[in-house]
């Protein structure tokens, strides 16, 4: 599946050759100097492959509407396989939410283009809530411009990010803009190698590595209520350090990018190629929780359940319900 997908993109980088000139003269006009193509973060395949996969998603039209004025709108997003995972807990909660079944949780295909939605509605305190459920896989950059077109249809009260951490539950308070070394995965697991490794220690570029923008999301009070039903799963959970840099990985790529995007206007990715706006009147709410690693081992089914519950009471917690 690798090879194909590999062989695909070689593919459609050599259709792109041809518009070089229309794709130069797009950045011109977007005020982007050469010296930025020069300091790519993925250098140019990898660039231009998150490019080009964040175009055919948005083509796609693989997203999250509102469907009733009034209710309350929240993201929850979570990651595919990676590394020799059989099951990401992250994405299987999203996709326990969703309903799917226990076989098909937190995998993804290249149809997909990176990102896997499902739209559902339910109540949590009586209260209607409209839950665009996302599956990303673990791509630099690309799970945050994805995610970035979809917050800009479904236009979310709440953003719930969330990915397999270490040994603790941890709620993270803050993103910093750096990057580690590691390669992302493709959907099926697969490390992506070069084709999706970082070049610079920073996501944005124009910034300094040591930046960190604090999250938006009441974490506090979301520990407080979370608490209890982690403890009861036999976890115990933290507080992140405001950026803490320990967390340099995909998970803190797409938190850092979400929360410069939603309070400064843009995000630089991809070496300059995308510059996605978070266009909303009003910001969402937007925190990272991090699950234990030691997760889904004799009953995932049940164990999946519960966290689910997790999420929920997160969720009543951010929204005041």
């Amino acid at each position: 599946m690798t090879t194909r997908i590999i062989r695909d993109y070689l593919e459609e980088s050599m259709k792109y050759a041809l518009i070089t000139g229309l794709l130069m003269s797009f950045l011109s006009s977007h005020a982007l100097s050469s010296s930025i193509l020069n300091k790519t973060d993925l250098r140019e395949n990898g660039n231009s492959y998150v490019l080009e996969q964040n175009r055919r998603f948005i083509e796609s039209l693989e997203s999250c509407t509102p469907r009733e004025d009034g209710s309350y709108r929240v993201i929850v997003q979570g990651f595919s396989l990676f590394s020799k995972l059989k099951m990401n807990i992250s994405g299987a909660v999203v996709d326990t939410l969703a309903g799917l079944p226990l076989e098909e949780r937190s995998l993804i295909s290249p149809k997909h283009n990176g990102t896997r939605v499902t739209q559902k509605t339910i109540e949590i305190a009586g209260k209607k809530i409209e839950l665009c459920l996302v599956v990303s896989e673990v791509l630099w950059d690309l799970a945050a411009a994805n995610l970035i077109a979809i917050a800009n249809e479904f236009k979310p009260d709440f953003i719930l990010l969330s990915g397999k951490g270490s040994t603790r539950a941890v709620i993270e308070t803050g993103g910093r803009n750096k990057s580690g070394s590691g390669s992302g995965y493709l959907g099926n697991g697969t490390n992506a190698g070069p084709l999706n490794r970082p070049r610079s220690r920073r996501i944005d570029p124009r910034y300094k590595s040591s930046k960190v923008i604090k999250s938006s999301w009441h974490y506090e009070k979301i520990l407080k209520a979370s608490r209890p039903f982690i403890e009861a799963l036999d976890h115990k959970v933290e507080l992140g350090d405001e950026g803490r840099a320990e967390n340099n990985y995909i998970c803190n790529n797409i938190h850092y990018a979400l929360l410069q995007s939603a309070t400064e206007g843009n995000i630089e990715l991809a070496g300059g190629l995308l510059r996605p706006s978070m266009m909303q009147e009003e910001i969402p709410a937007i925190g990272f929780f991090h699950y234990p690693s030691n997760t889904l081992n004799s009953d995932p089914g049940t164990e999946l359940s519960s966290w689910s519950l997790v999420i929920k009471e997160i969720i009543k917690a951010q929204l005041n319900l």
